[in-house]
């Protein structure tokens, strides 16, 4: 069973991924990835560092993060300002090599992950790890991805509002200026 945090991050993790421009279809084998990585959104990394995938930190000025707690294997995770600028490290990581991010199920993806090195444990496992979080989020998922899309056509629907009561109030200035001008 699922507690109400690890729900919550899921959730956040989904809005961040959305807005860095990552596709709706791939979200689920992102998610399931995450939440293998970190114990279904647990982990102290996670937590503490807004790193919900274990990258590390390379110290690169495209890399938007700082170092936090050492890992075991030897080097440190990348600290993170919010999950969105998690998000967009994360999708570089997964554009890079292999290009996990082009998969096109569970089983390329956990393929193009070990060609990239990702992790050391066999394909198979991996795989049934990422299956079994994959179907444990789903529902989260879904419920995020409705939020995101209501928040988007709720921002545009006011930015539209905004743009007409903007033009209206130009075109009366315009008109104002232009009768004074006679």
């Amino acid at each position: 069973m699922l507690g109400a945090q690890q729900i919550e991050r899921c959730k956040l993790a989904v809005i961040a991924l959305l807005k860095a421009g990552m596709k709706e279809s791939f979200l689920p084998l992102a998610i399931a990835q995450i939440a293998h990585e970190t114990a279904g959104f647990n982990s102290k990394v996670a937590i503490t560092c807004n790193n919900l995938s274990g990258i590390k930190f390379i110290n690169k000025p495209y890399q938007k993060a700082t170092s936090c707690t050492g890992s075991p294997e030897g080097n440190n995770y990348a600290r993170f300002e919010n999950y969105e600028a998690w998000a967009k490290d994360y999708i570089r990581i997964l554009s890079n090599g292999y290009r996990p991010i082009d998969a096109k199920d569970v089983t390329d993806f956990a393929y193009r992950l070990k060609q990239n090195n990702y992790y050391t444990d066999n394909v198979a496992n991996y795989k049934a790890g990422l299956t079994s979080w994959m179907n444990k989020f789903a529902d989260a998922i879904a419920e995020a991805k409705k939020k995101y899309s209501n928040d988007v056509k709720t921002t545009t629907n006011d930015n539209r509002r905004s743009a007409t009561v903007g033009s209206t109030f130009h075109n009366v200035q315009k008109s104002d200026k232009w009768i004074t001008k006679k």
